[in-house]
């Protein structure tokens, strides 16, 4: 599972924001939170690093969408992982 907090910088102007925020509650994966001008704070859950990634691209694409700044990564395979790679619990 892969969690990443974002800023997202959507179009200031309209329609562009119109269109920025409707393509952006489309998004499943994504929870918008708190908007602050033309910024809005957002969380992206996925099951993996790599389908975060895919999705990151894919909102930055999105029509009225300026910028996609990823502030924060949470990965959880990092916190069942002991040393070199051994399950929480195991040693090696």
């Amino acid at each position: 599972m892969a969690i990443s907090g974002l800023s997202i910088a959507i179009h200031p102007e309209e329609p562009e924001r119109t269109a920025a925020l409707e393509a952006l509650q489309a998004v499943p994966e994504l929870t918008l939170g708190p908007r602050k001008g033309h910024r809005i704070a957002a969380v992206l859950e996925t099951d993996s690093p790599r389908e975060d990634v895919r999705l990151v691209r894919q909102i930055q694409a999105l029509a009225g969408v300026l910028t996609v700044d990823v502030v924060a990564v949470f990965y959880a395979e990092a916190f069942t992982q002991g040393p070199q790679g051994a399950q929480a619990g195991e040693s090696r």
